[in-house]
């Protein structure tokens, strides 16, 4: 009995055929799951630069939030300091942009009281 080898059907014996077409399976599996392997490779790289944006945007807010949570202290800090009388408006070492907040927070005051 003759089988499909490499070059068509009937140039291989029944003994060589079964070999070929054994070897032929074996290979187009190890094909397969190499291309499978290289797919999911590159899916996981995209996944991780994709959570790797997402962790450098999270840094860059969270810079943000430092500088604020900053700020806001010391806004707080000059408004206790104003409302405890202790900064007056002739004191001119303050920064303008806490002169504008104790302005801010003396004209609330005036109108409270």
């Amino acid at each position: 009995m003759w089988r499909v080898g490499p070059s068509g059907p009937g140039t291989l014996c029944n003994r060589c055929g079964v070999r070929w077409n054994r070897w032929k399976r074996e290979t187009t599996a190890r094909e397969t799951q190499a291309n499978q392997r290289s797919e999911q490779q590159e899916e996981t790289k995209d996944e991780l630069t994709i959570l790797r944006r997402k962790i450098d945007a999270t840094k860059a807010r969270l810079r943000i939030l430092r500088k604020v949570n900053e700020k806001l202290r010391r806004q707080l800090a000059l408004a206790r300091k104003v409302h405890d009388g202790a900064l007056t408006e002739e004191q001119e070492d303050v920064p303008d942009e806490e002169r504008t907040i104790k302005d801010f927070i003396c004209a609330v005051q005036s109108r409270h009281l």
